[in-house]
């Protein structure tokens, strides 16, 4: 799924850059109150679906491009490369009570992405 929605970012970057005429994808990322409107709109289709138990996996990828495309248009940067807290109580969950810990993680697709974006990957 994270290589799909690696896709979808990308997508919409290169449209953003090299629009193509008559482009719905286009349409949406060149004006954000439609797409703002149709954002909704699929939320609350993939509402309905969910309620009706009917097609929900077609409405969640629905949300899921135009939500990108939403974001694309408003120059919004998805995701961080890290995170990572401090876990007081976790350890109880597996019988092992008062300790305490800390835990940071790193995603790789997540450093790749913002190491495109700043044109910092090597090519051959």
């Amino acid at each position: 799924m994270l290589n799909t929605l690696e896709n979808l970012f990308n997508l919409a970057r290169e449209r953003k850059k090299n629009p193509v005429d008559g482009s719905y994808t286009n349409k949406l990322l060149n004006n954000k109150s439609f797409s703002k409107e149709k954002v909704m709109e699929e939320i609350n289709e993939l509402i309905e679906a969910v309620e009706n138990d009917s097609n929900q996996i077609h409405e969640a990828a629905d949300v899921f491009y135009h939500l990108t495309m939403y974001l694309e248009a408003n120059d919004v940067k998805i995701g961080s490369i890290g995170g990572g807290g401090r876990y007081d109580a976790l350890t109880s969950n597996f019988g092992l009570e008062g300790v305490s810990g800390v835990g940071v993680s790193f995603g790789l697709d997540r450093i790749y992405l913002v190491l495109e974006d700043l044109n910092l990957l090597w090519r051959e």
